[in-house]
Parts: C-alpha cells; structure tokens; sequence
C-alpha cells in the first residue's frame, strides 16, 4: 500500500470525529510518504499520528507529525524499516521503533517536544544522524536492541540525551542535558567515540552484570562528574 501527499487531523473535542489513529496499517508492506498528522486538540486527547504492525517491511520519508496524544509515528515491523526525513513534536513521544531486521535504516529524523524523543528496540539495524532535543528523554534503546545508534544530536532534554539499555552507541554528540548525556544500565552496552559535555553527568552508568565498554569518548565541561558509575 502507498499512502502519499496527505493531510489526517481529528479533533477530540468531539469523539465523534476524534480519529485516533490518522493511520493504521496491518499488514504486508506500506510505503507513508510526504503526509501530515495532527489533532485539531493537542496531546490532551490519545491517538497515534501513525500505527504500523506488520509482517512485511515499512517506508517513512517526509511526514511531519504533531500533537498526537500517543506517539506520533509507532512502527513494529517484522521485515525491514526504512523512515527518513520525518519529524514529530509537541506529541507525547516522537517515534517507536520494533524492528527485526539487520537491514533496517532509521536516519535523518528529528524529534522534539515529546516525553521521549526515540525509542528503538529489536534487530541489529543502523539508527543513524537522529535529531532529538527539548524532551525529557532523547532516545532509549530497550533492552533487546542488537544495533548501532550512530551520529545521535541530542540536548537540552530535561532528563537524559540517551539511555542504553541494549546496543552500541557511537559517533554520536550529548550535550546541554538537565541529567545526563549518556546514562547505561545494562551490561553489554558499547559507548565509544562519542562527545559529551554540559550535562550533570556526562556518561552515568549502574550496571551490575557482563561487561560494558565505554571507549574513545570525549567528555568535558559536565557540572557533576565526566563519569559516575554505580555498583559496577
């Protein structure tokens, strides 16, 4: 299926037409280009911008959307994701992404003004030149991520720029954090040759299990601690 070109808003002072889903698609395959989300009523009111649960694989290029009172782009794919050129604010998180596939490539999307910015989980894909800032979290992985988050942007997010709690991250810049430029909590993570600086912390790490390696990285200008790590 191609959906292109679009416009889908709802308005949830009227349940009626408060479309909480602008799309949803369960199926094989779905390309979503060029389209825009938004609720008439803002993140007071559940929806999702757009819903994808498939066994296929999925596209995402070039949509904006806001104000969605779920998440603005949800995608759990058992084939490959592509998403590129998207943007998600004001909602109450950005995108979420379940993915299987080593193939899968997220990169060049931005989100701010969410609880949380990204949230990536399954597979070993490449996440790659993400944008997140003014969240409270910039991007987690959860904790059966098997890839790279690689060249991440993320700052001025109230609590975290990111949180691993599977995965690599590198190449990647945090900075102008409230908490915490990188904060780790699972044994297996990888941090190396990243740039972190004007957070508290600019790496916090409290794992109690296997091995974490934290490598190459550049930390500097942190109010706390360059790095503070927890029964470890």
């Amino acid at each position: 299926i191609v959906i292109r070109g679009s416009a889908f808003h709802g308005n949830s002072a009227d349940n009626a037409r408060d479309q909480r889903y602008g799309v949803y698609v369960v199926g094989r395959e779905a390309l979503i280009e060029d389209n825009d989300f938004w609720r008439t009523n803002g993140t007071g009111s559940v929806g999702h911008g757009v819903y994808v649960d498939t066994d296929g694989s999925v596209t995402l290029a070039g949509n904006t959307a806001w104000r969605q009172g779920w998440t603005a782009f949800h995608v759990d794919a058992d084939n490959r994701i592509v998403a590129y050129d998207n943007v998600a604010y004001d909602s109450a998180d950005g995108f979420w992404f379940q993915g299987d596939w080593s193939s899968t490539s997220v990169h060049d999307n931005e989100a701010y003004g969410t609880d949380q910015g990204f949230y990536v989980n399954g597979g070993s894909g490449t996440y790659g030149n993400l944008v997140a800032h003014d969240n409270n979290r910039g991007l987690e992985t959860g904790t059966s991520f098997g890839g790279v988050v690689t060249n991440l942007r993320s700052w001025s997010n109230n609590e975290h720029g990111v949180w691993m709690r599977s995965g690599e991250l590198r190449e990647s810049r945090l900075y102008g954090n409230a908490s915490t430029g990188i904060r780790y909590d699972a044994g297996g993570v990888r941090i190396r040759d990243n740039v972190t600086y004007s957070n508290a912390y600019g790496i916090y790490g409290s794992s109690y299990y296997g091995t974490t390696w934290i490598e190459n990285n550049v930390v500097y200008a942190n109010s706390s601690a360059g790095i503070r790590l927890d029964g470890v």
